[in-house]
């Protein structure tokens, strides 16, 4: 990490070296051996803990039953290991808390390991009875808005959160409802940061329509804007003078439980817990609980009063994806349920019935996803009403609404609304001879894919906004809904010489990407300043708009 004119720059390649890279600290002082110890050090919690989508880009700890031998502790010992080695850093130790700080800040959205091993000693010399290992993604930078809520959020290198855009409920989280992002002097230094609290930081963000939710590094949730859908039993947080900071309380999931992963759908919210469950609120229709109530609007509605989802016998889940009203989990046993909405067949059941809405419908009776024969889901990515997901072999199939030919097909049939249109039968989207998917994104009617070679390509509702960032290149309203637009035919969407996306996040009628150069570059509709350009003149309409014309979103650090 470094700085240019002020600004940040997240380098995305840190492969540093290994364990020769890092140092111990040493403490002013030590606790005394305790005579006649023998009882072995255990770790008690990590931050982030395992599984966790998102994380401090900056420190990692690891928390011991006892104090712990300040020479045992060092990089040898804390191990944090990424896609490309060993992560060079340095380990300190206060007690019984070791604190990992990478020498460059660890990138967005990558899977990680850590590890600390028998060479861990306590101060009476007793060692560390097991090696201790854990996983977590670093989690995404960006989040936006579905539908016409028309707001972008980033996550800063440093766990601070800017958003911009339309802030009617206060969205943006900075306690007014004045729009941002569409006139001068209103992006960069001048844009406010979310008070998350005094200290506090985020590790994760999502946002709804109207809303914006956010995992701290303290392992609360807090969540701003439209008051329905916040969990918190009030009007709207954060459109307001102190309402934000240490004043927003934390969304209470229950006595003792922390919330490893959020999703935010239009009107709702989903976490996957600490004990593998999930639990819903806001909207009904899209929670999963077996009745059509919204939840967390009035109070004792939350906490240990809001029941977890039935996701089958000893069922728990690994990751969880949400749409506009529709939610899918992945379980422990690879399979995929999904519930919420379902007219348009984005549930991929066969039918257009709406399941989780009473109690013969709960997830745990939804027929498992299926998507062929021995595939599996890697992750998804759920629109207004429609469906991707990207599989174990690197492809990428849709299914649900296809007016706009979003399921990337070359057709405008709807998929996963009647028998037999699954499985096998469900055809992979075409992006090209050989090619392969990284990452996939949903807008409300659009989507776009990171592929193998590094480029970007976007199909579905393009109108006259311009989010697939094609200008006129494709006539018409829509690409994917014809055969001789995809494959090879599709181009790659142009963010800029010799840059390419590393992240890719869709809303209602604009796309956002995080590049390699660590800029922010955001094209489409922009009637709220939801680009983050300082206007609102829309991008990706005329395919000038694009490449190095594009201006990268200005976010003073």
């Amino acid at each position: 990490m470094y700085l240019r004119n002020g600004v940040i720059l997240l380098i995305s390649l840190i492969v540093i070296g290994c364990n020769g890279g890092g140092s111990s600290a040493t403490a002013p002082s030590a606790p005394a051996p305790v005579a006649n110890d023998t009882t072995l050090p255990t770790v008690v919690s990590t931050n982030p803990p395992d599984t966790a989508v998102g994380s401090s880009l900056t420190e990692l700890r690891v928390t011991f039953s006892e104090s712990v031998d300040l020479s045992s502790v060092n990089v040898g010992s804390f191990v944090v290991t990424g896609p490309s080695g060993a992560v060079s850093g340095a380990v300190t130790v206060n007690g019984a808390v070791a604190t990992f700080t990478p020498s460059v800040a660890l990138p967005f959205g990558v899977n990680f390991q850590a590890s600390v091993t028998t060479a861990v000693r306590d101060i009476a010399g007793n060692q560390l009875g097991a090696d201790y290992v854990w996983h977590f993604n670093t989690g995404k930078q960006l989040a936006l808005s579905m539908d016409d809520g028309n707001h972008t959020c980033a996550r800063l290198v440093n766990g601070r959160v800017k958003c911009w855009g339309i802030n009617v409920y206060g969205q943006l989280g900075v306690g007014d409802t004045t729009t941002r992002g569409d006139g001068p002097n209103e992006m960069g230094a001048n844009l406010p940061a979310v008070d998350l609290g005094n200290g506090r930081t985020a590790v994760q963000i999502v946002a709804g329509r109207d809303h914006v939710c956010a995992r701290l590094d303290n392992l609360q949730v807090k969540c701003w804007g439209k008051g329905s859908v916040l969990g918190l039993a009030s009007s709207s947080r954060g459109d307001g003078p102190n309402e934000m900071g240490d004043n927003l309380p934390a969304v209470d999931l229950g006595a003792g439980r922390i919330a490893l992963e959020l999703v935010a759908g239009g009107g709702h919210n989903c976490a996957r817990l600490d004990n593998g469950r999930v639990k819903c609120w806001g909207n009904g229709i899209a929670l999963g609980l077996g009745d059509p109530n919204t939840r967390g609007d009035t109070v004792n509605e939350m906490g240990d009063a809001l029941p977890t989802l039935n996701l089958g016998l000893n069922r728990t889940a690994v990751a969880l994806f949400a749409g506009w009203s529709h939610t899918c989990a992945k379980l422990d046993n690879a399979e995929v349920k999904c519930w919420g909405y379902n007219g348009s067949g984005q549930l991929g059941t066969g039918d257009i019935k709406v399941y989780g809405d009473t109690p013969q419908t709960v997830p745990a009776s939804v027929p498992a996803l299926d998507l062929g024969g021995g595939r599996t889901v890697v992750k998804m990515a759920l629109g207004g009403q429609h469906s991707c997901a990207l599989l174990d072999n690197g492809l990428v199939k849709c299914w649900g609404e296809n007016g706009w030919g979003q399921l990337g097909l070359g057709d405008t049939a709807n998929r996963g609304d009647g028998p037999g249109e699954m499985g096998d039968n469900l055809a992979a989207v075409n992006l090209g001879t050989g090619r392969t998917v990284v990452d996939i994104a949903a807008g409300y009617n659009h989507n776009c894919a990171l592929l193998d070679n590094g480029d970007l390509k976007c199909w579905g509702f393009q109108g006259a906004t311009g989010q697939l960032g094609y200008g006129a290149t494709y006539p018409g309203n829509s690409v994917g809904d014809r055969p001789s637009v995809m494959g090879d035919a599709l181009i790659a969407v142009n963010v800029g010489s010799n840059l390419r996306a590393l992240e890719v996040i869709g809303g209602m009628s604009h796309t956002c990407a995080r590049l390699d150069n660590s800029q922010i570059k955001c094209w489409g509709a922009n009637s709220a300043g939801q680009l983050g350009l300082g206007d609102n003149v829309g991008r990706g309409s005329n395919i000038a708009d694009m490449g190095d014309n594009l201006p990268a979103v200005d976010l003073g650090f």
